[in-house]
């Protein structure tokens, strides 16, 4: 996520990553933390970049890796599987995520 918003990548990799929260208490507040930024940052995402190509380097795969953008396709596959199943739940046929206050960028 360090790519995407302001976040310090830690000192460690996948590996040590276990020993960065000292306690359980520590992790959930962290982890708190980096989920609102993440929701601050996909309140601006323009649906342009997401359809763009994004090379970065991994550091898990030690790699510069380059692909598609599949968020914003992925968000909306899953907004249209969450309104088929509440109108499914309700009785009724498959209609628009409007219905249920989903609205689309």
């Amino acid at each position: 996520m360090a790519q995407c918003v302001d976040q310090t990548v830690p000192g460690v990799g996948i590996a040590g990553s276990k020993a960065l929260y000292s306690d359980w208490d520590s992790l959930k507040h962290e982890r708190t933390g980096m989920d609102d930024k993440i929701i601050r940052w996909s309140d601006d995402v323009d649906p342009a970049w997401l359809a763009s190509e994004h090379t970065w380097f991994s550091n898990a795969a030690q790699r510069e890796v380059e692909e598609l953008r599949k968020l914003y396709r992925d968000r909306e596959l899953e907004i249209d599987k969450l309104v088929a199943k509440q109108r499914l739940d309700a009785g009724k046929a498959a209609k628009s995520p409007k219905e249920f206050g989903i609205e689309r960028p």
